[in-house]
């Protein structure tokens, strides 16, 4: 079984699949922790520059990785 989500080309991406996953975690905690005590567990209030500080980095990293594969591209088609 394959975890990974496949991005715009169809390729199976590593870096994609963090920024889902760890996006769907924050939007979890965010919605949660408008509930003061849920199910009885006790949560850390929502901060918006922490979950920034989590999620730009993986977002950079994604968006990174797509201008290199475009960067990569555009020179194997020059040499041709």
């Amino acid at each position: 079984m394959n975890l990974w989500i496949k991005n715009t080309k169809g390729e199976r991406s590593a870096s994609l699949t963090l920024v889902v996953v760890t996006f769907a975690v924050i939007i979890l905690h965010m919605t949660v922790s408008i509930f003061v005590n849920p199910f009885g567990i006790a949560l850390a209030p929502f901060k918006a520059a922490e979950a920034m500080i989590v999620l730009g980095p993986l977002l950079g990293l994604y968006w990174g990785r797509r201008q290199t594969d475009v960067k990569d591209k555009e020179v194997t088609l020059k040499h041709k």
